[in-house]
C-alpha cells in the first residue's frame, strides 16, 4: 500500500502538472513566464522545485517579484508583480524604462509609455542619490500635473 501511494504522489500522471497558471503578468505574456518558469507539464508535482521556478521568474528584468506555489491536484501557480515604469533614461545610447526604486529593468526605441517621464541624470540606478531623488519627486506628482512634465533633471 505504501508503495502505491509513494508512486501516486511521485511518479504517477494523477498528480502531475497539466496547468501552469499564470497571475499578475501585464506587460509580460503568460507564455513568457511560463518558459521562465522552466516547470515542464508531466511533472509530478511533489517534484517541482518552486523556489527555483520563481527565482527563474523573478530573474525576468520586467518582474519585480514572484512567488510560485503547487495547486492541487495538476497545476502550478506563477503569481507575480511588474515593475511599473515612471521614468526612461537614457545611457550610452540606449534608452531604459527605470521604476520607482531606481532599477532600469526594460530597453525602449520607441515612445515612452503614457505617464513615464524622461529622466536626466548622471548615473542612473538604485544606489544613485539623484536618481532616487528625482524618482521621488516623479511619483509625488499628482496624476494631473504628471502629463504637462517634459522631463526631469537631476
Amino acid at each position: 500500500m505504501v508503495a502505491v501511494l509513494a508512486w501516486v504522489v511521485l511518479a504517477s500522471p494523477l498528480l502531475a502538472v497539466r496547468t501552469v497558471q499564470v497571475d499578475g503578468a501585464t506587460t509580460l505574456s503568460a507564455d513568457e513566464v511560463r518558459e521562465a518558469a522552466g516547470v515542464a507539464p508531466g511533472t509530478p508535482l511533489v517534484r517541482v522545485d518552486i523556489e527555483a521556478a520563481a527565482a527563474r521568474v523573478a530573474a525576468l528584468p520586467q518582474v519585480a517579484d514572484a512567488e510560485v506555489t503547487r495547486g492541487w491536484p495538476d497545476r502550478v501557480v506563477v503569481t507575480l508583480r511588474e515593475r511599473v515604469p515612471v521614468a526612461v533614461v537614457s545611457t550610452a545610447g540606449t534608452r531604459s524604462l527605470v521604476d520607482a526604486g531606481g532599477t532600469l529593468f526594460d530597453t525602449i526605441t520607441g515612445d515612452a509609455p503614457a505617464g513615464v517621464v524622461p529622466l536626466q541624470v548622471a548615473d542612473p540606478g538604485p544606489d544613485d542619490r539623484a536618481t532616487r531623488a528625482a524618482l521621488a519627486a516623479i511619483v509625488s506628482l499628482p496624476a494631473a500635473v504628471l502629463p504637462q512634465v517634459t522631463e526631469v533633471v537631476a
